[in-house]
């Protein structure tokens, strides 16, 4: 995974070279607005198959209906909305912008519940490689478009592309379909944890995406581009560490969950190792901002 990471992090600086600061601001204008929605769809339900147990092929088939029309009914709402984002940022071309990078939502709710069930089995050597192969063909995907001068439009490439392969890439994997059952007892059962986890993820996608919405608000795209990036590079690693631990973690958690003594100690055991990782890893960072910027 962390593989992955660096591969990113060097696609992301040769495309700072490429763009220009005004590009990144128009995609990180409508972050929140996308992060809102991707938490509504994936957040929830996914997060309780990995919690569940003893999960049946009706669980699946019901979480994966519910996130295609959840995904649809947002893209939906998202495309009568963009023509007030655009006006709320006083930028025209967050209508075109905003509308093709809401196709992700129902492109990614295909790929949902194949890639919950690889973390269910605890492959996450397979959803490494997979993470890895998308970045790499999203990332020479939005190079060249970048470097032809398609601009903003190179990054939304980027996204759309990416979560196709990705989609394609889990079901390939898992070879899980589903069957034409929806079962609202599963559905109750699964929502019952699950919109609580949907509420924690909205909080935090407010908070952490409202520093963007106002710097788009009230200054320039450019202004929400250099925040963006600065802000980036400084949860580059410990944000994206922590990500991966906490991913690769929840669903050996989920298998003691009963054991709430086991679970402590695990939890404690992770966040003294995560820190002494973190810590003076991003201390580094801080220190080699100059060169690295």
């Amino acid at each position: 995974m962390y593989a992955g990471q660096i591969v990113q992090f060097v696609i992301g600086i040769i495309m700072a070279r490429l763009l220009t600061p005004d590009d990144y601001g128009i995609i990180a204008m409508i972050t929140m607005f996308l992060c809102l929605s991707n938490s509504i769809i994936g957040a929830g339900f996914p997060t309780a198959l990995l919690r569940k147990n003893n999960c049946t092929q009706v669980d699946l088939s019901t979480v994966f209906f519910t996130n295609c029309a959840i995904s649809i009914v947002l893209y939906f709402f998202l495309w009568i909305a963009s023509p007030w984002i655009a006006d709320f940022y006083s930028q025209p071309l967050l209508v075109s912008v905003t509308r093709a990078m809401g196709i992700t939502f129902v492109i990614g709710s295909l790929g949902a519940v194949s890639e919950t069930i690889l973390k269910k089995e605890l492959r996450f050597k397979t959803i490494a490689t997979i993470t890895l192969i998308v970045q790499i063909v999203t990332g020479g995907i939005a190079i060249f478009f970048a470097y032809n001068g398609s601009g903003v439009w190179a990054l939304v490439l980027q996204s759309i592309f990416g979560t196709c392969f990705r989609a394609i890439l889990v079901i390939y994997k898992t070879r899980w379909f589903p069957n034409a059952i929806f079962s609202v007892d599963s559905f109750r059962e699964l929502f019952g944890f699950g919109s609580k986890v949907l509420g924690s993820n909205i909080i935090t996608q407010l908070y952490s995406n409202m520093y963007s919405l106002l710097i788009g608000r009230f200054f320039t795209p450019a202004s929400v581009g250099f925040f963006t990036r600065a802000d980036g590079y400084s949860r580059l690693i410990p944000i994206n560490i922590a990500g991966v631990i906490q991913k690769t973690l929840f669903p050996m958690l989920a298998k003691i969950q009963d054991d709430e003594t086991r679970l402590v100690d695990f939890n404690n055991r992770m966040t003294k190792i995560t820190s002494f990782i973190i810590f003076p890893a991003s201390m580094i960072m801080a220190g080699m901002a100059y060169p690295i910027i």
